[in-house]
């Protein structure tokens, strides 16, 4: 059984999870290609192309990007995930460019919110090809 009741087995897929322990504290930046689980502390930048979990005791200050982001503790920074997850006891302060946010009864979020970042860097690119156009 993979990660969040999965059967990974099933597709031919190994799913490999990293834990950062309780009492663990990692500085600097992180680029994982798997799942991660946050149980201890985090200070920097965190980069995967599957999920980040940060567990009720978990805290991140920093940058998070993944595919999909669930917190039950602590994250103060800015969040960039297809699919972000706020549960009962987590807590986002910083702003999050998501589609797809929800936050559970008794979960916090101070900050502000935008759509993906890929919209905002077409939006952009949009703007500078106007730009050149008229020059």
């Amino acid at each position: 059984m993979g990660l969040l009741g999965k059967n990974s087995r099933a597709t031919g897929e190994l799913t490999t999870t990293t834990v950062i322990a309780k009492g663990c504290h990692i500085a600097g930046e992180l680029r994982l290609s798997g799942h991660i689980q946050i149980d201890g502390f985090i200070e920097g930048k965190m980069n995967t192309q599957q999920t980040i979990i940060v567990s009720n005791e978990g805290r991140v200050k920093g940058e998070l990007w993944a595919d999909k982001l669930i917190v039950s503790g602590l994250v103060e920074g800015n969040c960039y995930a297809d699919t972000i997850q706020i549960l009962a006891n987590g807590k986002i302060n910083g702003k999050i460019y998501s589609d797809n946010l929800s936050i559970e009864l008794g979960g916090c979020f101070l900050g502000e919110t935008q759509l993906s970042i890929t919209d905002r860097v077409i939006e952009h690119d949009e703007t500078n090809i106007e730009t050149l156009k008229t020059a």
